[in-house]
């Protein structure tokens, strides 16, 4: 829950980034903004989704309960 804004903020300002290349780019510049915008989406459906519910599953275990695991 703490990282969300950070993962959130770099990543939208990412997708700025792909959309201004995406405007005033040519050929090749287009296709990396596209793939870069893409990968982005994939990074941030994971980041949110995935990552939180591994977390969920393996703080279900009692040998992963440890904070000093989760870097708290």
């Amino acid at each position: 829950d703490k990282a969300f804004s950070s993962i959130f903020d770099s990543n939208v300002n990412t997708l700025i980034a792909c959309f201004v290349l995406l405007i005033f780019g040519v050929g090749i510049v287009r296709g990396f903004a596209i793939t870069l915008a893409i990968g982005v989406l994939i990074s941030m459906f994971s980041a949110i989704f995935v990552t939180k519910t591994l977390m969920a599953v393996a703080t279900r275990f009692e040998g992963l309960r440890k904070t000093a695991l989760y870097g708290v």
